[in-house]
C-alpha cells in the first residue's frame, strides 16, 4: 500500500481525449493569432495572452490527474478531479458501487460527474447523501482505470459491488 493509501489511477482513461483538447486549443490559438494580427493588433495580444494562460491553466490540470489519483485513506474514499476539486466519501455511506448504469443516471440534481470528456466506468450511491459545493451528493460517476483493483479494495472492506 503507498503512503497516503491505496491509490486508484484514472489519468489513462482520460487523459489522451483531454491531450487532444489541448492540442485543439493550441491550434485554435494560433489560427485565431494569424487572422487577428493583421487587423486588430491591439485584440491579438489580448487574445494571445489569454489563450496562453488558459492552455497553461489545462496542462497543469491535465498533469495534476496522474499526480492526484482517487485513493482510499483510513476510512474515506477520497474521488479527485485532478486539482479542480476533490470529494471525501466516508466508506460507511457507500451503499453501493455499480459498473451498469443507464446514461440517464448522470443528469440527476445531485449527481456529480468526476470524468472529464470520457464515459465513467463506476456509479457510487452514498446514503445518507454528503454535502458537497453545490449541494447534497447521492451519487458519483468516476472512471478507474483499473475498476476491478478498486472493486477489490472496497470488497475488501465488506462494501461489495452491485451490478
Amino acid at each position: 500500500m503507498a503512503a497516503g493509501g491505496e491509490r486508484f489511477p484514472f489519468h489513462r482513461g482520460v487523459a489522451p481525449m483531454l491531450w487532444a483538447f489541448a492540442t485543439l486549443v493550441l491550434l485554435e490559438m494560433l489560427v485565431v493569432e494569424l487572422v487577428m494580427a493583421g487587423r486588430w493588433p491591439a485584440l491579438s495580444w489580448f487574445l494571445l495572452a489569454t489563450s496562453l494562460l488558459s492552455l497553461i491553466w489545462l496542462v497543469y490540470w491535465i498533469m495534476s490527474l496522474k499526480r492526484l489519483p482517487h485513493r482510499i485513506d483510513r476510512d474515506e474514499l477520497i474521488l479527485s478531479y485532478g486539482a479542480i476539486r476533490k470529494v471525501e466519501v466516508p466508506l460507511d455511506r457507500i451503499q453501493s458501487v455499480r459498473g451498469d448504469f443507464a446514461s440517464e443516471e448522470l443528469k440527476g440534481k445531485n449527481v456529480r460527474n468526476f470524468v472529464p470528456l470520457a464515459y465513467p466506468n463506476r456509479l457510487i450511491t452514498i446514503d445518507p447523501p454528503i454535502v458537497g459545493r453545490k449541494g447534497p451528493i447521492s451519487k458519483i460517476a468516476v472512471r478507474f482505470d483499473d475498476p476491478a483493483e478498486f472493486d477489490a479494495a472496497l470488497e475488501k472492506r465488506g462494501i461489495g459491488k452491485a451490478d
